[in-house]
């Protein structure tokens, strides 16, 4: 900075302030730090057992964006442009976190076991290992209750649908009419899954699908019963093919 009175430099993040635009200026590095600190973390976390899609649409609109934006807000990351496209989505979707993406996460060195089950999230063993359950019981519809205190999988996993959004590859209400198609996908299963005598809504959605399938067909049920366990299996391959193609990818 010598020799350039009136100039500062904010480190790495290259914003560059004369004295009079520094008030300004400041904000946009704070904006560029939030910016690049949700970037960094901009890859897919291996979670365990994917799964089908969807959830019960979860509502659009301006509801949708004012409950994001009191998220976001909560979070100190109201400026962040990336920010911004987390708070149009994700209230919208809640897949990674419904049951529908995932079976169950494993819990990552790090992770305060004793903290999650007192914040209410119900954990399991799995193998040596212990992972918390889907649909996620600190997930209220739209938005985790203990986004804070959110396990290190959680903190870490972007879908692919939000990062092609925040590349700029896809424009934010095309990435929403694909959630509602997904999220339509996913009733259909549910519904399927009811009709055939599961209705376990606290179980995640391939494992309902597996507890049905697993069971011998009925066929003093006559052929509603079969009609309908092959409309479940194509609506479930439907489901799997949307799930790879846009959030798991």
């Amino acid at each position: 900075m010598a020799g350039k009175p009136g100039r500062m430099f904010a480190g790495n993040l290259g914003c560059v302030a004369t004295a009079d635009r520094m008030r300004s200026d400041n904000e946009e590095c704070r904006r560029t730090a939030v910016y690049s600190t949700f970037r960094g973390q901009n890859q897919i976390v291996e979670q365990n057992e994917p799964l089908t899609p969807a959830l019960s649409p979860l509502g659009r609109g301006e509801g949708v964006r004012k409950v994001g934006e009191d998220m976001m807000t909560r979070h100190g990351m109201t400026n962040d442009p990336s920010g911004d496209f987390v708070s149009q989505l994700c209230p919208a979707c809640g897949l990674c976190c419904n049951g529908v993406l995932f079976g169950d996460v494993e819990l990552q060195p790090g992770d305060n076991a004793g903290r999650l089950i007192d914040l209410g999230m119900a954990l399991k063993k799995k193998g040596m290992k212990r992972a918390f359950v889907q649909p996620c019981r600190c997930f209220d519809g739209k938005l985790c209750r203990i986004y804070a205190d959110r396990p290190k999988r959680c903190a870490t996993f972007e879908c692919g649908l939000l990062k092609r959004v925040q590349t700029g590859a896809m424009p934010a209400p095309a990435a929403l009419k694909r959630i509602a198609a997904a999220t339509k996908l996913a009733e259909k299963v549910r519904r399927l899954l009811r009709r055939l005598g599961d209705s376990d809504e606290q179980l995640a959605l391939t494992k309902r699908y597996s507890r049905v399938m697993s069971q011998p067909i009925d066929l003093a049920a006559g052929e509603e019963a079969g009609e309908a366990r092959g409309e479940l299996m194509l609506a479930v391959n439907d489901l799997m093919h949307v799930l790879q193609r846009e959030f798991l990818k």
